[in-house]
C-alpha cells in the first residue's frame, strides 16, 4: 500500500503540508507567540527529560482555542503518514462464468465497480483531506475543501454522478435501521457452515463463496474501516443487506458520504485515507491535474478477481500458538527451512526436514521455470509485433496486425476439431431433409444396425429446442445421447444437433453435428459437419462416429429406393 510522508526541516515547523497547516500555525503562533518563544527558550537549556515534561504541563494549562488549533494541526499532520485505502473494480473476464456478483452489483445499480479505475494522485488526495471541513455536513449535506486554492465541494448527488448510480427514491429507503440486525440471521446468511465459537471477529475465509467477493468489494469500495480479513458485526451487516436487496433499500451513495464525513470526525485514528480515485476524479473535474497533482498512482492492491476465492480461503485456518490468526506454522516447525538438520535429531525429523527443504527447492525451480516461459512468450509477442511493423514499413503487407495465439489458446486450438463430409444420394433431397426434422424417430426402421430408438423428451419433432433420445451402436458398442435442437434453416435444408448428455460427453467437452442437404443438381449432397472440443489429448478423433453418420445416410437413401 502506497504510504505518503512529508517530512519538514527545522524544529519549529518552517516548511508547511498544505494551505490548511499554514493557517492554523499562524492562528497559534499570533495567540501565544510570546509565551511559546519564552517557553522554547527555556527547554534549550533543560535536559530532554525535562523538555518533555514541560511540555506536557503546557499541554495540560492550554486554552481551548490553542486545543482546537493543535487539533487541527495533528488532523493535518497525521494525513500523510495514513497512507491510502483504494478502491477496486471487479474484473468481468473473471466472473464471466458465474455472474451471481455481477448481477448482484447490477441489481444495486453499482455496475460502476466494473469498471477500470485510473488511479490517484496522492499529493491532490492529503490536500483533500488536510483541508476537510465538514461544518455544514449535517445541516446543507456537502463537505468542503480546497486543493490548489480551488474550492471542492461533495456531497450525496456528486458521488452518485461519479458512480453512475441512481439513487432509490427516499420513501424506499430502510437502511442503515436504527436497530441492529440479528446477528444469528446474518451468521447462517454469511457461512457455509455455521461456526461452533462465537463471532465475530468474522472468518471470511469460511464464508459462502459470493460473500467472500462481496466481503472485498465492501470493503474497499463501500465501508474501509478495520481489516478485510476479519470483518467487523457492522461489516457483516453491510455484506447482508448489500445481497438482499429486495428487503433492504440503501442510498449507497449517502453512504460513502457519511464514511468521508467520519473519517474527519475520527481525529485522533489511524484509519487510512478512503476513496482515493474517487477524490482524484473529482479534483480532475475541477481542472486540479497539473505539475504535483499530474502524476497518478495504480489503483492498489489492484483488480478483483477469483482469486480472492483462494486468498480467503487461507484466512480460514486457525492461529498457532505464537502466531497471529491466519497464519500457518512453518513446517518443520522444530528449525528453519533452510538451516542443516541437526545430527543428534531422531531419524524421522531429519527426513521429514529433508522432505520439507526439496519440495521448497522443487517449487522454487517450478516457480523459475514459470517466470522464464512466461518471459520467453512476451520476447516472441514483441518479436512477432517487430517482424509486422517492419514489413508494413517496407510495404511489404497491408494485413492488420494481429497477435499470435498464446499457449493457452493453442492448447484449446489443438484440442478443438471440426470434421466434414459429403456424400451423395439419389433419393430425395426434401425427404432426406424431412427426417431429420420432423421424423427422426424414424430412423431405427431405416438403419436398424446403427440407430436403435429416438425419442421426443421435451417440446415438439421439428422445432428449435427440442430434445430428443437416441439409443446407437458405435465401434460396436451400445451407447445413448441426449440432444437438443440447437438449429434450423429450412431454406438450406439444415438442422444442427448439440450433444447434452451420454457417452460422448466422456470424450468431448462439446459435441455437436449438423446435417445438410444440397438439392441444387441432378443429385443430391448431404453434408455431415462434426464440430467437437476434445477434454484432453488423449482423446482421438470422432473419425470413427463420421462412419456411423454415412452409413445411416446410406441406409436412409436404400430404404427410400425400394
Amino acid at each position: 500500500m502506497a504510504r505518503t510522508k512529508q517530512v519538514g526541516e527545522g524544529s519549529k515547523g518552517k516548511q508547511v503540508a498544505s494551505s490548511a497547516r499554514q493557517e492554523s500555525e499562524d492562528d497559534f503562533v499570533e495567540e501565544s507567540d510570546h509565551d511559546s518563544m519564552e517557553e522554547d527558550s527555556e527547554e534549550e537549556a533543560a535536559p530532554l527529560e525535562s523538555r518533555t515534561g514541560q511540555r506536557e504541563k503546557r499541554r495540560k494549562h492550554r486554552t481551548p482555542e490553542q486545543m482546537e488549533a493543535d487539533a487541527k494541526l495533528d488532523w493535518v499532520e497525521s494525513i500523510p503518514l495514513r497512507g491510502f485505502k483504494c478502491e477496486q473494480n471487479v474484473s468481468r473476464r473473471s466472473f464471466a462464468d458465474n455472474k451471481d456478483i455481477l448481477n448482484l452489483l447490477h441489481n444495486q445499480g453499482l455496475n460502476f465497480w466494473t469498471r477500470a479505475l485510473l488511479g490517484y494522485n496522492a499529493a491532490g488526495v492529503i490536500e483533500f483531506y488536510q483541508n476537510l471541513d465538514i461544518s455544514e455536513a449535517l445541516t446543507n449535506g456537502i463537505a468542503k475543501s480546497k486543493v490548489h486554492n480551488r474550492r471542492i465541494v461533495v456531497d450525496t448527488g456528486i458521488i452518485a454522478k461519479y458512480l453512475r448510480y441512481e439513487r432509490p427514491p427516499g420513501d424506499l429507503l430502510n437502511y442503515p435501521l436504527s436497530e441492529p440486525l440479528d446477528t444469528d440471521m446474518i451468521i447462517h446468511d454469511l457461512y457455509s457452515i455455521v461456526p461452533k465459537v462465537g463471532v465475530p471477529p468474522h472468518v471470511p475465509g469460511k464464508f459462502k463463496d459470493i460473500y467472500r467477493v462481496l466481503n472485498q468489494i465492501v470493503h474497499y469500495n463501500l465501508y474501509p474501516r478495520g481489516a478485510e480479513n476479519k470483518p467487523s458485526k457492522r461489516s457483516a451487516e453491510i455484506l447482508y443487506a448489500f445481497m438482499n436487496e429486495n428487503e433492504y433499500k440503501a442510498d449507497w451513495a449517502n453512504f460513502i458520504f457519511e464514511q468521508i464525513v467520519d473519517f474527519k470526525g475520527d481525529t485522533f485514528g489511524t484509519a487510512r485515507c478512503p476513496y482515493p480515485c474517487m477524490i482524484t476524479a473529482f479534483l480532475r473535474d475541477k481542472g486540479i491535474s497539473k505539475g504535483p497533482y499530474e502524476k497518478l498512482d495504480p489503483p492498489s492492491p489492484g483488480t478483483i478477481t477469483k482469486a480472492v476465492l483462494v486468498k480467503s480461503k487461507s484466512q480460514s485456518k486457525a492461529a498457532a500458538a505464537g502466531t497471529s490468526a491466519g497464519q500457518s506454522v512453518s513446517a518443520p516447525p522444530e528449525q528453519s527451512l533452510w538451516s542443516v538438520p541437526d545430527p543428534k535429531a531422531s531419524k524421522e525429523s531429519i527426513w521429514r526436514k529433508l522432505c520439507c527443504q526439496n519440495i521448497a527447492i522443487w517449487n522454487c525451480i517450478q516457480k523459475e521455470k514459470k517466470e522464464r516461459k512466461k518471459l520467453a512468450r512476451e520476447v516472441g509477442e514483441l518479436k512477432h509485433e517487430l517482424n509486422w511493423h517492419t514489413r508494413y514499413i517496407e510495404s511489404t503487407t497491408d494485413e492488420k496486425y494481429e497477435a499470435p495465439p498464446r499457449a493457452e489458446e493453442a492448447e484449446k486450438m489443438g484440442l478443438s476439431g471440426k470434421m466434414v463430409r459429403d456424400v451423395e444420394i439419389k433419393s430425395d433431397g426434401d425427404v432426406f431433409h424431412e427426417i431429420f426434422r420432423y421424423r427422426p424417430h424414424h430412423l431405427s426402421t431405416m438403419s436398424p444396425g446403427h440407430i436403435q430408438n429416438v425419442d421426443l423428451h421435451e417440446g415438439d419433432w421439428g422445432t428449435v429446442g427440442s430434445v430428443i433420445f437416441l439409443n446407437y451402436t458405435h465401434d460396436g458398442k451400445q451407447k445413448t445421447a441426449k440432444e437438443v435442437i440447437e438449429a434450423i434453416d429450412e431454406e438450406k435444408k439444415l438442422v444442427r444437433f448439440k450433444v447434452v448428455e451420454g457417452d460422448l460427453l466422456q470424450l468431448y467437452k462439446t459435441f455437436t453435428l449438423t446435417v445438410h442437404v444440397d438439392t441444387k443438381g441432378e443429385n443430391n449432397l448431404v453434408t455431415w459437419t462434426l464440430e467437437y472440443e476434445k477434454l484432453n489429448g488423449n482423446v482421438e478423433d470422432p473419425t470413427t462416429l463420421m462412419d456411423v453418420c454415412i452409413m445411416v445416410t446410406k441406409d436412409i437413401e436404400t430404404h427410400h429406393l425400394k
